[in-house]
C-alpha cells in the first residue's frame, strides 16, 4: 500500500512538471505571435528597398515599449 501511495505521489510531481512546461511554452508562443503581428502591421506598407532598416527600427521600438511596460 505504501508503495502505491509513493508511486502516485511521484506521478503527480511528474505531471505537474510536464504541465508547467507546456503552460510556459504556450505563454511564450502567445508573446511571439503578438510580436510578429505587431511587426507585420508596422511593416506592411514599407517598400522592399527600405525593409531591412524599417524592420530593425520597428523591432527596437517594440522591444523598448515592452521594456517600459
Amino acid at each position: 500500500m505504501f508503495t502505491y501511495v509513493r508511486m502516485k505521489r511521484k506521478e503527480h510531481r511528474v505531471k505537474l512538471a510536464v504541465y508547467t512546461a507546456i503552460d510556459n511554452i504556450i505563454k511564450e508562443q502567445e508573446g511571439i505571435t503578438k510580436l510578429v503581428t505587431d511587426l507585420y502591421n508596422t511593416l506592411k506598407d514599407v517598400p522592399t528597398d527600405e525593409l531591412q532598416t524599417k524592420f530593425i527600427t520597428a523591432l527596437a521600438e517594440i522591444a523598448k515599449d515592452k521594456a517600459n511596460g
